[in-house]
């Protein structure tokens, strides 16, 4: 009888599931997957946010430039470098800054333009550097420079003909090298 119940129970018994150790060899593996992939996931993430911060940035100086001309007036913009970085528009525009430090964890920015100002010239349709002493910028010059926190860096040039575009100076793929 005793025989008859187990064979009973035994039927209902099914070996579906996992064992411990089953369970910690997959719990090892994917551990060391994460591990591999996580330092290559930030450097991702790193570049992207730069690009990001770039793009922003060549983005609203194009904006500036064509207000310039559009209505007729000297546009300038001035900067703030650093970690927390920033840039405004003088006069004001009815559009914002669409970038700052504070968007772009871990970004830092050098200004190369004489007193962190660029002034986009309505009647040439030309940019020039500095508050005061309006010099114009004669071959391309980088004018922002934008720094991951990972070291890749990407910046903003301006050629003779007020053509924009983005260049690197620690050799990013995809953009040619900076002047």
């Amino acid at each position: 009888m005793l025989e008859e119940l187990m064979l009973q129970n035994s039927r209902f018994v099914s070996n579906k599931g996992f064992t411990l150790v089953e369970l910690l060899i997959a719990i090892v593996i994917i551990g060391i997957l994460a591990a591999i992939g996580v330092p290559s996931f930030q450097a991702l993430m790193d570049k992207k946010r730069l690009q990001g911060a770039v793009d922003n940035v060549l983005a609203d100086l194009r904006y500036v430039r064509s207000e310039s001309v559009k209505q007729n007036r000297d546009i300038s913009v001035t900067f703030t470098e650093g970690s927390s970085w920033a840039y405004s528009f003088s006069p004001v525009l009815s559009v914002g800054v669409t970038a700052s430090g504070g968007n772009y964890r871990g970004t830092s920015m050098v200004v190369s333009a004489t007193d962190k100002v660029i002034t986009f010239e309505a009647k040439r349709s030309t940019i020039s550097q500095g508050d005061t002493t309006k010099t114009a910028i004669g071959a391309s010059l980088k004018v922002v420079e934008l720094t991951s926190a990972n070291g890749l860096k990407l910046g903003i040039e301006i050629d003779a003909g007020s053509r924009m575009g983005i260049c690197t100076a620690s050799a990013v793929a995809g953009y040619p090298s900076c002047p």
